[in-house]
C-alpha cells in the first residue's frame, strides 16, 4: 500500500490518497485544517480536511472539483481532487504541495521591496480573473501559496461551498477579520467585490505591514470595516494609493473590477519611472481624491447603519408602547364597565369615567441625538399621561421617555413627572406635569430638570420604567389617580 505507515486513507471521486494527521502544513483555519499527503503514486500533495461532517452537508456534492479541477491556471491552485470519502465519510480537498504561503513569507522577510510587494498583488489580482466564475470569498494571505515559481490563490470555492452544505457552519462563523468586506460583516451577498476589498487589505499589508483595521475584538472589525474610513497609505506610488483606496470603498459597486486593478498594477510594474511633475501632481490629486471619496463612502455608510438602527429603535419603542396601551385597555375593560374608551387618534387613548379623563398619548420619535444628565441619557421617543378633573379643575401628568440611562443600559420607557421650582412657581402650571405643557424647549427643560443644580423646572418623580415587568404598578397608579378624579380628590401638591 502506498504511504506510510501512519498516514490515513480516503478515496475521493478521482482516486486515492494518503495523509499524515500528525503532519499539519500549518494552523488549522476557518474552514479546516491541512496536511501533508502523498497520491497513490507517492507524489507529494496537500490534503485539506474540511469543518463538515457527512450529516451537516446534507449529501450535496463539493462543487469545487468541477468548476476548477482539471483546468489550468498560471495562478490558481489546481485542484486535484474533491469530495465526500468513500469510506469513511468526511470533505476533503486534495492540493499540489505548496512550498509557502505569502503569510509565511511575510513572517520570515518582513516588509518586501515595494516591486515585489507589487508583482505579487498582480499575481493575486491576476488568480481571481482566472476563476472570475468563483467568489473566493476568505482571500487572505495564508490563502496565497508559492508554487513552481508563482503565487497562487489556494481554497477557491470552500466558503460557497460550506454556506451552501450547511446551516450549521456559516461563512459567518468563519470570517477572516482582518480582510473581511463589509458586506461580509452586515450577512449580505458577496460578490467579486468582496475579493477586491480583501485584495486591497492585502495591498495594506504588503505595502504598510499591517491591515488597514487593527481591530482587535470582533465588534471593533466589524465596526471598522462597515464604517470606518482605512488610514492614508503614505510613501506609496499615487496610483496604487488610488486604486487600494478604491478597493476599500464600503458600497460594493464603488470599487473597481479585476480588470482595471490588473491594468493598474500593471501599468506601476512596466512603468516605475518617476513621470513628470505634471503627471505626479495629477497621479497625487488621483490618490487624495480616491482617498476622499472611501472616506466619505464610509462617513455615508456610518450614518446610513446609524439611521437605521436609530429608525429600528423607534420601532421597537413605538411597538412597546402600544402594547401598554393595549393592557390599558383591556384592564379598564375588565374592571370599569361604566368607563368609555375612545381612540382620540393615531396612537393616542381617552379613558373617561364621569367627568373624570385619562389620556395618553405616544407622539413618537424625537429630534436626534437628544441626551440628558450631560450625555449620559439617550432619548429616542417621547409620549404622555394625564389624568384631569373638571371640578374642581385639576390634572396630573408626566412625560413617557423611551430612552437609555447609559451606555451600557437598554432602550426603555420610563415615566418622569416635573414640577416648577417651589420658590420659582408662577402662574397656574406648577405641577405635577408633563414637561410637553411647556410647550417650547421641553428638551433643553427636560436636560436642565435631569441636571444637578437649582433650576426652574425640577423632576418631581422619576425616572421609573414601566415597561415590562413594570406594567401592572404603572397602570394600577394611573388608574388610581383617575378614579381621585372621579371622586374629585385629586389634588396639587
Amino acid at each position: 500500500m502506498a504511504g506510510p505507515s501512519e498516514s490515513l486513507r480516503i478515496r475521493l471521486p478521482r482516486g486515492e490518497w494518503f495523509f499524515n494527521p500528525k503532519r499539519p502544513l500549518g494552523p488549522p483555519g476557518g474552514f479546516g485544517a491541512v496536511f501533508e499527503g502523498e497520491s497513490a503514486t507517492d507524489h507529494p500533495v496537500a490534503v485539506k480536511r474540511l469543518h463538515l461532517t457527512v450529516g451537516e452537508a446534507a449529501h450535496r456534492e463539493l462543487k469545487i472539483a468541477d468548476e476548477l479541477a482539471g483546468k489550468s491556471f498560471q495562478h490558481v491552485l489546481e485542484v486535484l481532487d474533491s469530495g465526500e470519502d468513500a469510506e469513511a465519510g468526511g470533505y476533503y480537498l486534495v492540493m499540489p504541495r505548496a512550498e509557502g504561503s505569502l503569510s509565511d513569507e511575510l513572517i520570515n522577510r518582513g516588509m518586501l521591496q515595494p516591486d515585489q510587494s507589487i508583482d505579487i498583488l498582480r499575481q493575486i489580482a491576476e488568480g481571481l480573473k482566472e476563476a472570475q466564475n468563483i467568489v473566493h470569498r476568505d482571500l487572505k494571505p495564508g490563502n496565497v501559496l508559492f508554487h513552481t515559481g508563482r503565487w497562487k490563490i489556494a481554497d477557491f470555492g470552500i466558503a460557497r461551498f460550506v454556506e451552501d452544505a450547511t446551516s450549521v457552519h456559516t461563512v459567518r462563523d468563519f470570517l477572516s477579520a482582518q480582510y473581511a468586506a463589509p458586506e461580509q460583516w452586515l450577512g449580505e451577498h458577496a460578490t467579486h467585490a468582496t475579493d477586491i476589498y480583501a485584495l486591497s487589505c492585502i495591498g495594506y499589508v504588503l505595502f504598510t505591514g499591517s491591515p488597514p483595521f487593527p481591530g482587535p475584538s470582533h465588534p471593533d472589525y466589524k465596526r471598522q470595516h462597515t464604517s470606518e474610513a482605512p488610514p492614508a497609505l503614505t510613501n506609496v506610488e499615487s496610483r496604487l494609493r488610488a486604486i487600494i483606496s478604491a478597493g476599500l470603498r464600503k458600497p460594493q459597486a464603488g470599487r473597481p473590477a479585476i480588470e482595471r486593478v490588473i491594468s493598474v498594477l500593471r501599468d506601476v510594474l512596466e512603468k516605475p519611472v518617476a513621470p513628470t511633475p505634471g503627471i505626479a501632481a495629477l497621479h497625487a490629486a488621483n490618490a487624495a481624491e480616491a482617498e476622499r471619496v472611501s472616506a466619505a463612502n464610509a462617513n455615508a455608510e456610518r450614518e446610513r447603519r446609524q439611521n437605521a438602527e436609530r429608525q429600528a429603535l423607534i420601532k421597537a419603542g413605538e411597538d412597546v408602547f402600544r402594547g401598554l396601551m393595549a393592557e390599558l385597555k383591556s384592564v379598564v375593560e375588565n374592571t370599569l364597565s361604566e368607563a368609555r374608551i375612545s381612540a382620540v387618534n393615531q396612537g393616542e387613548w381617552r379613558v373617561s369615567i364621569g367627568r373624570a379623563d385619562l389620556l395618553i398619548q405616544l407622539q413618537g420619535a424625537v429630534p436626534p441625538n437628544v441626551f440628558f444628565r450631560s450625555g449620559a441619557w439617550q432619548v429616542i421617543s417621547i409620549g404622555s399621561i394625564r389624568v384631569a378633573q373638571e371640578e374642581p379643575p385639576w390634572s396630573h401628568g408626566a412625560t413617557l421617555w423611551y430612552m437609555r440611562l447609559g451606555p451600557e443600559a437598554g432602550y426603555r420607557w420610563y415615566e418622569m413627572e416635573y414640577r416648577k421650582h417651589v420658590l420659582l412657581a408662577s402662574g397656574s402650571l406648577i405641577g405635577p406635569f408633563a414637561i410637553q405643557e411647556l410647550g417650547n424647549d421641553i428638551y433643553l427643560q427636560a436636560n436642565l430638570a435631569a441636571s444637578p443644580g437649582v433650576h426652574d423646572i425640577e423632576v418631581n418623580f422619576g425616572p421609573v420604567p414601566i415597561d415590562d415587568e413594570n406594567v401592572e404598578s404603572f397602570l394600577e397608579r394611573w388608574l388610581a389617580r383617575l378614579a381621585q378624579a372621579y371622586s374629585r380628590r385629586l389634588r396639587p401638591f
